[in-house]
């Protein structure tokens, strides 16, 4: 791993730790989206050219909009958390992956600005996405979990949220 893998990791740590200690909430699962990641995300390391263009700072609408248009698309919906050198802080952040796990990032499209981005996160089944969006009228799945009463907070993700091409699905055992 890295140094700035490890950092970012890191802090990602402090922040749901920080949450955790502020947030004492019993009925939570999770107390943070960021304790959510660090349980069931994955690490992107691999970003490549992305011939995809958006509008800066609107990720969520970018992703969730290219998705709507592509037709049988190889391409996956991510939400989670990302950096770059320079940056200087982790940021909540929608990508795409393609097959390959490849990040393909519609927002953060300058190599020269955006120099070696760690993404850390979900690939989510774009029709969870779409339902999401649905009953949220909101762009973006995590960071309007308030609209659903906290559900992903309460619960954890569905096991249809996650894709299953990246995600290893575990089903409720219904044994307590």
């Amino acid at each position: 791993m890295s140094i700035a893998l490890e950092s970012f990791v890191k802090d990602l740590e402090q922040f749901a730790d920080t949450f955790d200690r502020l947030y004492n909430r019993d009925e939570l699962k999770y107390r943070s989206s960021q304790r959510l990641i660090l349980d069931t995300g994955i690490i992107f390391r691999h970003k490549v050219d992305s011939p995809l263009s958006g509008t800066r700072g609107e990720c969520y609408k970018n992703c969730f909009q290219i998705l709507s248009r592509a037709f049988n698309s190889n391409l996956y919906y991510c939400e989670g958390f990302a950096t770059h050198e320079g940056l200087g802080l982790i940021i909540a952040h929608a990508w795409l992956v393609n097959d390959r796990g490849e990040v393909i990032d519609p927002t953060w499209r300058d190599p020269q600005s955006f120099v070696n981005p760690i993404y850390f996160g979900v690939v989510f089944d774009w029709e969870f996405v779409m339902a999401a969006a649905a009953k949220t009228e909101v762009y973006g799945v995590l960071d309007n979990d308030r609209a659903t009463e906290y559900e992903f907070k309460r619960l954890g993700l569905p096991s249809n949220a996650l894709h299953p091409k990246f995600h290893t699905i575990q089903q409720d055992s219904g044994t307590t």
